[in-house]
């Protein structure tokens, strides 16, 4: 069979047509290949978001620990006014101890002055 160099031309042409489709295939898989790629670093991204969301719950319950710390530290200041006020209230039964002292000295003084 002799073919004439038209119909070789023509079948080399197709090749080449043939070629450039699988390249055109080729292209069209890197570019899914890279979608695959943009979606990695998408989910990724959505990862790192929600450790941060995380972060940020971590630090606002760390937050709340400082509120718990504070109302601690507050109730221990009213523990220790309280103390003061019952330092106070010792005073003042001291000091009615001493007016009761006092009255009897009075008492006596009048007893040895009417005498």
């Amino acid at each position: 069979m002799i073919f004439n160099k038209l119909d070789i031309d023509s079948m080399i042409s197709y090749k080449l047509d043939i070629d450039s489709m699988i390249s055109y295939k080729l292209d069209i898989d890197s570019m899914i290949s890279y979608k695959l790629d943009i979606d990695s670093m998408i989910s990724y991204k959505l990862d790192i978001d929600s450790m941060i969301s995380y972060k940020l719950d971590i630090d606002s319950m760390i937050s709340y620990k400082l509120d718990i710390d504070s109302m601690i530290s507050y109730k221990l200041d009213i523990d220790s006014m309280t103390s003061y006020k019952l330092d106070i209230d010792s005073m003042i039964s001291y000091k009615l101890d001493i007016d009761s002292m006092t009255s009897y000295k009075l008492d006596i003084d009048s007893m040895i002055s009417t005498s």
